[in-house]
């Protein structure tokens, strides 16, 4: 057995360690999926405020990383992996962003404050991203993107001032807000707590993430046996299985308050749906040509998806033109007698056809329509079905066969001939 085999042999596991990791490894895998259903179903809803717009992008943020957290968790079903790695410092360092994403979602997107506050907030982030902008780009010496970003701190900062909020602010917090040193008005335990997670646990995981984070003495001291060596063992499964927990209850209270910032839109989107795709019932061919004389024209139907004239040809007999609406281009006629309707003419490019359930050529669906034949059309799909007896569709495809064998073919290409 070679080094490598040894390592995956020790690595490979066939089920978790402890039933605490199962549980929170199913339990994410579990709210994360019906997170991305619910991301769908927000997608393309224009943002009625500030607050909705931010809830997106967090959101979309938060089911990101948690996707990220899911495929380096060992055993998880979302990504294939030569060897399950077991490192809960990884997992933390996710788990860690995923929380003050969490914090940031709550404090912009559902915290009730007035609208001069909200404003305040979000200008106070807009000084500080710019700010550590500024910092980036000074510690690359690219001092023309630094000099652009001073002027815009400069016009953040006439900004807030003005604002009416931000007036009542203690001086020494408004001195760190235009510096752009402050990211929230209030500390991230405060809104931990009103976002639902207790003072308590917030530090706990706050401190055991960060010691990873930043790599402090904490998350290297007792690697050995027990942890920190990239195999399974009681502790690295009970740590990652922590990471996995709260980030489960992360976005389980995140998704739940998207659900009520969003159900109006939802709701208004998922009618219109329906609506779109709800089935068009066309009137009978006997109805929109009842009473017609020969040489009348006129307009029998008309809607988004189709407009249907109805001609007078002769006594007993009357053609359906249908047209699609943008163009006026005519991409269905038929002819209607006493004996029902049939097809003269259709536009292969515009509808989708198939006959007996099957797909058809040009020209085979040419010689099936001189046979007897019944269709529906469906305007949602802008699909045409056929249904011809099998005696029927058996003569067309001989006819045709017999059609292409004497057609010119194009010769087979032939080797190049070489000279002795």
């Amino acid at each position: 057995m070679t080094e490598f085999d040894e390592i995956l042999a020790q690595g490979s596991m066939p089920e978790p360690p402890t039933s605490f990791y199962s549980n929170a490894l199913d339990r994410l895998d579990s709210v994360v999926r019906a997170a991305l259903a619910l991301s769908k179903r927000c997608g393309g809803i224009p943002s009625a405020s500030g607050r909705h717009y931010y809830a997106s992008v967090l959101f979309t943020t938060l089911v990101v990383r948690s996707v990220s957290l899911l495929q380096i968790a060992p055993l998880s079903s979302w990504a294939q992996k030569v060897v399950e790695h077991w490192d809960y410092a990884s997992c933390s360092v996710i788990a860690r962003t995923i929380l003050e994403i969490r914090l940031c979602f709550y404090y912009l997107c559902i915290d009730p404050c007035s609208d001069d506050e909200w404003t305040c907030r979000w200008e106070t982030m807009n000084l500080h991203d710019c700010a550590h902008r500024i910092k980036l780009f000074g510690a690359l010496g690219h001092e023309d993107e630094v000099a652009g970003l001073l002027k815009v701190m400069d016009e953040l900062t006439d900004r807030i001032v003005s604002n009416n909020h931000f007036k009542i602010l203690d001086p020494g917090q408004q001195k760190n807000i235009t510096r752009g040193k402050l990211t929230y008005l209030k500390p991230l335990e405060e809104i931990a707590e009103q976002a639902g997670l207790a003072v308590s646990e917030f530090r706990f995981f706050h401190v055991l993430f960060s010691t990873h984070v930043h790599g402090l003495p904490m998350s290297f001291y007792r690697v050995g046996d027990s942890r920190g060596r990239g195999l399974p063992t009681e502790a690295e499964s009970n740590y990652t299985a922590l990471c996995l927990d709260l980030v489960a209850n992360l976005v389980t209270a995140c998704s739940a308050e998207i659900e009520v910032l969003f159900k109006d839109s939802m709701k208004e989107r998922e009618v219109a749906v329906k609506a779109a795709n709800a089935p068009e019932i066309l009137p009978e061919a006997a109805e929109m040509t009842d009473g017609l004389v020969v040489g009348e024209v006129k307009r029998v139907y008309e809607s988004e998806r189709i407009r249907i004239d109805a001609v007078g040809m002769t006594d007993g007999e009357a053609a359906l033109l249908f047209f699609e609406p943008s163009m006026g281009e005519k991409v269905l006629r038929t002819s209607v007698t006493a004996g029902g309707e049939s097809m003269i003419f259709v536009d292969p490019v515009y509808w989708n056809i198939d006959v007996n359930d099957q797909p058809v050529t040009d020209r085979l669906l040419d010689g099936l329509i001189k046979a007897d034949h019944l269709f529906k059309i469906d305007l949602v799909a802008k699909r045409l079905r056929f249904k011809v007896s099998v005696e029927a569709l058996r003569r067309a495809r001989e006819a045709l066969a017999e059609q292409i064998k004497t057609e010119p073919q194009f010769p087979r290409a032939q080797p190049p001939h070489e000279e002795g």
